[in-house]
């Protein structure tokens, strides 16, 4: 299959690059596709930046930077099918040694010990001044 992005795409597997939303480009079948919408989601083990689209009941989504399509989806009432197809290895870009972790927890954890060892030197500081004031008598 040959693509041809400057005289209008064919299949949509693969889009001109760097779309944004509200940005359109040509389809052969479809007319003029608007970008709809852009989020992150992880394909092919890399979190990536995705745009998509709705045409016809269809769900497009396609990598922004490279185009390529990584995920389409349709339910057919003629067909009676729910069809799922999602890219899932690549060339185009390296998988992610460790995937994306949400640091919240790792913060939480470093205010408590904190919070600990303050607490630990207050009381132990406190406890040396009584025994220091007792001395003293």
């Amino acid at each position: 299959m040959t693509e041809d992005i400057e005289t209008g795409v064919s299949e949509a597997m693969i889009i001109p690059a760097n779309l944004s939303h509200g940005e359109a480009f040509y389809h052969e079948a479809y007319g003029f596709i608007t970008i709809g919408g852009v989020e992150e989601k992880t394909y092919a083990g890399a979190t990536r930046t995705i745009v998509k689209a709705t045409v016809d009941g269809i769900l497009f989504r396609w990598d922004k930077t490279t185009g390529v399509l990584v995920e389409l989806q349709l339910y057919s009432e003629s067909w009676e099918a729910y069809v799922h197809i999602e890219i899932v290895r690549t060339n185009t870009w390296q998988r992610e040694f460790f995937p994306p972790i949400d640091p919240t927890p790792f913060y939480v954890v470093i205010i408590v010990v904190v919070v600990i060892v303050v607490a630990v030197a207050f009381f132990d500081t406190s406890r040396k001044k009584k025994r220091i004031g007792r001395r003293k008598k």
